[in-house]
């Protein structure tokens, strides 16, 4: 080859896209992927005039992530994929935002033509190697990963070897596929070079033949088939596609082989020719049928395939083709008559053909079609060579941008059959009508099981309570609930209308391991799982059996967060009972209640089982025990095991489900409960969505409620789920009912389907016995007034008891020294949401009184709080305990305490020891609160990391305390300037609780309290509130009560006496 030259960059920012498009012939593309070097000769190329031309990605100056590729300078690529089945390679042209676009078409190749064969998978380099620009990129090796790649880079460039073509040896022509353009469909904007082996597509006449050409009533079937005031009529529709099979079968069987037969007639012997072996019709449904049909007419005696596919759309308007069944007969050495009655794009009957290829190897295939496209036969001549004969209709030149024929005639399956979505009942009931009896024996068993697998298969079972049934939604939820071992199970009766289409039971245990091996944050789940789904009315069967595994790690200290990781492996058994199938031979005038001849030889091949593996992931997390949330993935059927009753190489679809949901309190005894699923396999997608409020009906106190759950889900575009549930003790049961909204609604009645979930979890037993010598007797004597308050005495222990868990000898003191029932109750709190901390050894903190509650309320509603009382009114264990629960709950980041070191002077450099030693002394009651709440263990971690800080008053200066919750202790022995110096070093999202008590007030005669002016001038100021405690809060021994109560009597009677001197003066 000789020198070649990179083009510049001034070739591609020329105003004249078409002079590019015709300059670009005879140039050579190169790409040199991972140091692999192919070249090939550029000879057709289509020129696109961005915002003017109405077949451009840019017309109407449209922008989007794909195109801006375009609006940039030229000489840079663009691929797009086309069809959802090949890339499209584009050269960028002109300047800044002038949208100009060349694409390649086909090119001749030059060097590395056997890296080219590999990655176009073909034996040999025939014209269809680089013809047609999906070739072109193919076999080049460019991809989508390659737009924006710019064309003098090392990778991907197109150069100048000196070849040059004549004009006259230029054709121009329209382009193709842009007939939604408009007149810009018809512009010469399409340069081809003449002559050349790789350039324009020619129709065969070796592979093609139009059989409306061949037969004046084919045309005109075709005709009927495209009017659309014809159409309406859609037994006419599907017999003209009959039909055109006949025709298309009569053609076909003169290329058959035949061979010379005797044959004995009612009076002798005859030599005749009879097929040397039976073709098979393939369909691809359910469009293909009518054709079919119409073969079956000729060929009577052939054997039958059937084929399910499916396009799955994208959302930048490509797809892809997939099978999702096959049933056939061994085709190995056959002919195989394929037939779909519209060859669009080609990629179905490509897609069909090369697994035909691949694991039968038939003989020869020939395809039948209604209207077929230019496009798609050049893709199937491309992609599967002209051994392939294409008997249709009708030939179209164009297709639309999504890829269907134009003029066409629209969707033959929609108008075959009336809808979109055929329900099992009407295909089945269309088939019953159309098919002779004759026929029926042959096809009618075959048909119905491959629509009842297709149905069956498309999507795995599903719930609609999907949140009550765990192990079936994510293998990650194995062992995460809140207990020791959760029982579920589900039943589903779906479609009951339609001859009980769907009915599916599930049963699974799992429980927690391991708990006193690995860490209090972390858990692992073993789980089991077990469950059947039945199709009409039991004629298939599938049973399941599962075991998973799934270990969650904690993410903090607390392990409010964790995520998870599970895996479960199932054993599926599916099978066929016959007994439940109906056969022709069945029906009379009373119905299907005669006897069948059918003999089911080998029973066993109406058998199968597989193993399967399922993975997920889920995080779960909460801010505090009143809420949770949780969000997973999780993919079933990894391996994609085969699933076939026939032999055939159907492989299971992945299932691919993201989910997330969770709880939060919305009152003290209500509950909002939401959640939402995308399920997405093969071509199916479930998208449900939706909540319940649940209602406590045993009120706030009671530890195990009963509760009533009422809401609803929607699966789009399908149903409205309405849903009830009861809860009591470790039991939920949950009951919805679908509502259908779909095409399937007139079948079914709206009648979707019940589904009831019952779930049972053990929960730890929490109760704590009061142990005491077997027929020990309590005796209390004394005058009736003294027995009564000596038994609620005894019952106010009890409850005390029951509620906390623990009895200390003060908190027993109290009780007994009680004086009136305001101050027992205090208590008591029979309320569990006023729980603050939930401390070591099962420990509960919580606001006792009503002061206390008033402290808490205050602190939920502002950012600054002075709690002012004596001695013993427990506002310093409660301001801890608030401290502790808003850095639980992530409201702050860290704890600082501080209290003034009076007796020191706030002079600490003489105290021995260090910072923490010197200062250790004065903050001792503040230590033994947080020993009360938190574990040593984590106490110590949080202090290390100065997640609890302690802070010297004096070492206060020049802070900003952000996300902290500061507790200033003992404020009372503040001066003036120490508490404003405090009160300014308040953050963003901070709180600050200031405590004291100015009837104990420690500091040196010459200096005032700064906590009574600042109570005095902090008053009414929005964000600062202000709680005041007194001897009916105090906590401690019960003779603290009475000292506070006489020196509070002593102080009241001096400034009585003070005030009474200052009147006689």
């Amino acid at each position: 080859m000789k020198k070649i030259k990179q083009l510049p960059a001034s070739f591609y920012t020329r105003k004249n896209v078409l002079t590019i498009a015709k300059d670009l012939l005879g140039k050579i593309l190169v790409t040199q992927f991972d140091n692999i070097l192919t070249t090939s000769r550029i000879v057709e190329t289509e020129a696109y005039e961005g915002i003017t031309d109405k077949a451009s990605h840019a017309y109407n100056n449209r922008r989007t992530n794909r195109t801006e590729i375009m609006y940039g300078n030229g000489g840079f690529s663009y691929v797009y994929l086309c069809y959802g089945v090949h890339y499209l390679f584009n050269v960028v042209t002109n300047t800044i935002n002038h949208p100009h676009a060349v694409l390649i078409r086909a090119s001749e190749p030059l060097l590395g033509i056997e890296t080219m064969l590999a990655r176009t998978g073909k034996l040999t380099a025939d014209f269809s190697l680089t013809k047609g620009p999906g070739n072109v990129a193919k076999a080049m090796g460019i991809n989508k990963t390659h737009t924006g790649l710019q064309l003098q880079s090392k990778e991907l460039f197109i150069a100048d070897d000196g070849y040059r073509i004549a004009s006259k040896n230029i054709l121009a022509t329209k382009r193709i596929g842009v007939d939604y353009a408009a007149e810009h469909a018809l512009l010469p904007n399409r340069f081809i070079v003449k002559d050349n082996f790789f350039g324009a597509f020619k129709l065969y006449t070796a592979m093609i033949v139009n059989l409306s050409n061949e037969h004046s009533l084919v045309s005109n079937w075709v005709s009927e088939l495209r009017d659309v005031n014809v159409q309406g009529d859609r037994l006419r529709f599907r017999r003209n596609l009959e039909r055109i099979g006949e025709v298309a079968a009569y053609e076909i069987s003169k290329e058959l082989d035949w061979v010379e037969a005797e044959i004995q007639t009612p009076l002798g012997t005859h030599n005749s020719k009879v097929l040397a072996q039976q073709p098979v019709l393939a369909t691809i449904l359910r469009a293909g049928l009518p054709l079919h049909n119409g073969m079956l007419n000729y060929l009577d005696k052939a054997d039958n395939a059937f084929i399910s596919a499916y396009r799955k759309h994208h959302r930048d308007g490509s797809f892809e083709i997939s099978l999702e069944y096959m049933s056939s007969p061994n085709l190995e050495g056959r002919v195989v008559i394929l037939s779909d009655p519209m060859l669009a794009t080609g990629a179905s009957i490509v897609k069909t053909i090369n697994v035909l290829k691949g694991d039968w190897k038939p003989a020869k295939i020939h395809v039948v079609c209604a209207i077929a496209s230019t496009i798609g036969i050049e893709f199937i001549e491309r992609e599967c060579g002209t051994d392939i004969k294409i008997w249709c209709g009708d030939i179209d030149d164009e297709l639309t941008a999504k890829g269907y024929i134009v003029p066409g005639l629209g969707d033959a399956g929609d108008l075959a059959y009336g809808t979109k979505a055929q329900s099992l009942k009407t295909i089945t009931t269309f088939l019953l009508h159309s098919v002779s009896y004759k026929k029926m024996k042959k096809i009618v068993f075959l048909i119905l099981i491959v629509l009842l697998l297709k149905n069956v298969q498309a999507q795995d079972p599903h719930f609609s309570q999907f949140f009550a049934s765990p192990l079936t939604l994510n293998p990650a939820f194995t062992g995460k609930f809140n207990g020791t071992v959760r029982v579920a199970g589900n039943y589903r009766n779906q479609w009951p209308e339609i001859n009980r289409a769907f009915i599916t039971n599930t049963a699974s245990v799992d429980f927690q391991i391991l708990q006193n091996k690995i860490a209090n944050t972390d858990n692992w789940g073993v789980g089991m799982m077990a469950y059947s789904d039945n199709s009409a009315n039991g004629a298939v069967k599938f049973n399941y059996a599962s075991v998973s595994t799934a270990f969650h790690k904690g993410l903090d200290e607390d392990g409010y967060s964790q995520i998870g990781v599970g895996f479960q492996v199932t054993y599926a058994n599916m099978l066929i009972n016959t007994t439940n199938l109906k056969f022709e031979d069945q029906l009379t005038s009373s119905g299907f209640t005669g006897v069948t001849s059918e003999i089911f030889s080998n029973p066993t091949a109406l058998k199968s089982n597989y193993i399967d593996i399922n993975a997920g992931l889920l995080y779960t997390g909460s801010s505090n025990d009143r809420n949770n949330y949780y969000l997973g993935v999780s993919m079933y059927h990894i391996t994609r095991p085969k699933q076939t009753f026939t032999g055939a190489n159907y492989l299971l679809n992945t299932r691919t489900t993201f989910h997330g949901g969770g709880y939060f309190s919305v009152g003290a005894t209500t509950t909002l409960h939401v959640s939402a699923l995308q399920s997405l396999q093969g071509g199916a997608s479930e998208t449900v969505l939706g909540g319940a409020v649940q209602f406590n009906l045993s009120g706030a106190d009671a530890e195990k409620p009963t509760s009533f759950f009422a809401g609803s889900w929607m699966r789009l575009n399908d149903a409205i789920i309405p849903y009830i549930g009861l809860e009591f003790g470790d039991l939920r049961l949950g009951a919805t009912y679908d509502v259908n909204t779909s095409s399937l609604k007139t079948a079914s009645e709206k009648r979707g389907g019940l589904e009831i979930s019952l779930i049972y979890i053990r929960r730890p037993n929490t109760d704590r016995n009061i142990h005491c010598p077997k027929g020990t007797q309590l005796k209390i004597s004394g005058a009736p007034e003294q027995i009564d308050t000596a038994k609620e005495k005894i019952d106010l222990i009890v409850q005390y008891l029951e509620r906390n868990g623990h009895l200390s000898e003060n908190y027993f003191e109290q009780i007994l020294g009680g004086d009136d029932p305001e101050t027992v109750d205090n208590f008591v709190d029979k309320n569990p949401n006023d729980i603050l901390v939930f401390g070591p050894n099962g420990k509960t903190v919580r606001a006792r009184t009503a002061n206390q509650k008033k402290m808490v309320t205050a602190v939920d509603k502002n950012d600054i709080v002075f709690a002012i009382g004596p001695a013993g009114t427990g506002k310093t264990y409660t301001a801890v305990a608030l401290a502790v629960r808003a850095l639980k709950n992530k409201l702050v980041k860290k704890i600082i305490l501080t209290r003034p070191a009076v007796e020191a002077g706030e002079s600490l450099g003489f105290l021995p020891g260090d910072l923490k030693e010197k200062i250790d002394p004065y903050l001792r009651p503040l230590y033994d609160a947080l020993d009360d709440m938190i574990p040593a263990d984590k106490l110590g971690y949080y202090m290390s990391t100065r997640t609890i800080e302690i802070a010297p008053l004096a070492y206060m200066r020049g802070r900003t305390l952000d996300h902290a919750f500061i507790i200033l202790d003992e404020s009372q022995n503040t001066n003036d300037l120490q508490l404003k110096m405090f009160l300014t070093r308040i953050g963003a999202n901070a709180k600050a609780i200031i405590t004291g008590d100015p009837t104990q007030i420690d500091l040196p005669r010459n200096q005032r309290s700064g906590l009574d002016k600042a109570m005095r001038i902090l008053q009414n100021i929005d964000g600062i509130a202000h709680v005041e405690l007194n001897e009916e809060d105090v906590v401690r021994h019960r003779l603290v009560k009475a000292i506070i109560r006489a020196y509070d009597k002593e102080y009241e009677a001096e400034e009585a006496e003070y005030a009474k001197r200052l009147h006689q003066r």
